[in-house]
């Protein structure tokens, strides 16, 4: 299956997809930076089970009070809407939701145990359900929001990084042209 950005984001509310890969550039149209905060990181830097979380730690402002583990990682990803320091999109505005695009992703905790990239993989539908309902876990959430994660590889390794989500047990979504804007009707 594949879609384009907008339809993907959208899909996330309703418990479509929470990973989508491509081989293209992914350049968030205004109405997508306008309506998540978006984040880009490097998979080559999140070789590693510290990588990662340090690179997410940055990324995203985690509290100081992170406590570099799995079980921390979860609860900062899941309170992005409850952040000390309220976080905005690039425009200011209060977020509809949360992207973080990750390039260079069959890099993506390559030098990590199977246990720490099956978790991370199993983690983001989980995210995704978190934000796509109001008011989970007591959150002060009134609508749902989208919660996505963009993979962005090589025409080669594309395969690779596809079997590898779905053998850790969560399918991605194929994103085409994912620098174009999405007609109006594609919302």
């Amino acid at each position: 299956m594949s879609t384009t950005l907008n339809r993907f984001l959208h899909a996330t509310r309703t418990g479509g997809p929470a990973v989508a890969v491509t081989t293209a550039p992914v350049t968030p149209s205004i109405d997508v930076q306008h309506r998540l905060v978006v984040r880009r990181l490097d998979g080559a830097l999140m070789r590693t089970t510290d990588g990662l979380f340090g690179e997410f730690a940055e990324a995203w402002d985690f509290p100081g009070y992170f406590g570099w583990g799995m079980d921390a990682f979860n609860d900062c990803m899941t309170d992005l809407d409850g952040h000390p320091t309220p976080l905005v999109t690039a425009t200011g505005s209060v977020p509809g939701g949360f992207l973080t695009v990750v390039d260079h992703a069959e890099q993506l905790l390559a030098d990590a145990p199977d246990r720490v990239f099956t978790w991370f993989a199993q983690s983001q539908p989980q995210y995704r359900d978190r934000y796509r309902t109001p008011y989970a876990d007591n959150a002060d959430r009134p609508a749902a929001l989208e919660y996505a994660l963009v993979l962005r590889t090589t025409p080669d390794r594309l395969g690779a990084v596809r079997r590898r989500w779905t053998a850790a047990g969560t399918p991605t979504v194929l994103l085409t042209h994912p620098a174009e804007p999405d007609a109006p009707g594609d919302r």
